[in-house]
């Protein structure tokens, strides 16, 4: 199970358990063997039945146990919490227990004096824990200091029980900051601002990034006409569109599988699906590599369609991915 693991989110602990599996059943057959060698007796199939079977079992309890993860954040983590679950429900990795804290308008300051956070950091016995900010406090450098302290220390927190860090790099808002219109007056560069401060706080916790907002980013890229439908119609929160891509970013950082592969689409249709799965295969660095044998048609071309293009060109035996169409051929 270990291979379909990435590497950064192997649980240290279970590693140990295995090693110590490992050794102790190597102890005990040198044992055996030394006992029955004492003797002048050699080792037949059920001394090694009787030694093999009792160790082979625990390392396969230790191998699959579910894996436990914990989302801490606010209503955009709250709002992605459906959706995540079903993608992993119709998934392969169904035995993953996913959990969440979340409450509307929490920072990573409120959650880290929260005893009840921290009790579940502690004692979860969570693999990932992943660590969502609110959603302008990373962006500002008045507000970003108090963010980098806070998820340091939840770092600390969650490192000290065992787990690693995930931290949720959310997007920018549709129309920009309405509150601070002059740092962040629009999508754009409210998510460099954003991206930035997530940045900083992995290079102090060496925590992974799931690169949500930059998904979204590759969205406004492809087709500023489609983006805005990933948001709720306050332009802060997601739709399900916008919850979609998140959760297929967050497969693919806990699995390294590709959320296209799973049987769950959140009931939009594929030429709306495809593209999303595509932008967050291309922020994790999976682009797919079956699109040479296809002609691509430039992007600018098919652009003014808004919604309705996916389903236009799919008619026509075209497929989205990645900012371009190709046709099946």
């Amino acid at each position: 199970i270990f291979p379909k693991i990435p590497r950064h989110l192997r649980r240290t602990f279970r590693l140990r358990l295995v090693l110590i599996v490992v050794v102790l059943e190597v102890c005990a057959l040198l044992g055996t063997w030394l006992s029955l060698g004492s003797h002048g007796e050699r080792m037949v199939t059920s001394d090694w039945v009787w030694t093999l079977v009792p160790a082979g079992a625990l390392l396969l309890f230790v191998l699959f146990v579910p894996r436990r993860v914990l989302f801490v954040g606010n209503s955009y983590t709250g709002g992605c919490e459906p959706i995540l679950r079903a993608i992993f429900a119709n998934s392969r990795h169904a035995g993953i227990t996913l959990d969440f804290i979340k409450s509307g308008g929490n920072t990573l300051t409120g959650h880290l004096g929260t005893e009840s956070t921290s009790e579940a950091i502690a004692n979860g016995g969570y693999e990932v824990v992943v660590l969502q900010e609110q959603s302008q406090t990373p962006a500002y450098p008045g507000l970003r200091s108090q963010f980098l302290s806070a998820a340091s220390q939840l770092d600390l927190r969650i490192r000290s029980a065992g787990a690693e860090t995930v931290l949720f790099q959310n997007w920018g808002r549709r129309d920009g900051d309405s509150l601070n219109p002059s740092a962040a007056p629009d999508y754009k560069t409210m998510q460099d601002l954003l991206t930035e401060g997530y940045a900083l706080a992995a290079a102090n916790t060496g925590a992974h990034v799931a690169q949500v907002g930059e998904a979204w980013r590759k969205i406004w890229e492809w087709d500023p006409a489609f983006a805005p439908t990933l948001y709720h119609l306050d332009g802060s929160h997601q739709s399900d569109r916008g919850a979609y891509l998140a959760a297929c970013v967050f497969y693919l950082v806990l699995t390294g599988e590709d959320p296209g592969s799973v049987n769950y689409r959140a009931d939009l249709p594929y030429y709306v699906a495809n593209p999303l799965i595509d932008a967050a295969k291309q922020v994790t660095g999976r682009e797919g590599a079956s699109l040479a044998n296809h002609s691509q048609t430039p992007w600018s071309f098919l652009q003014g369609y808004a919604d309705t293009q996916y389903q236009y060109w799919a008619d026509r035996g075209y497929y989205y991915s990645a900012g371009a169409y190709y046709h099946y051929s």
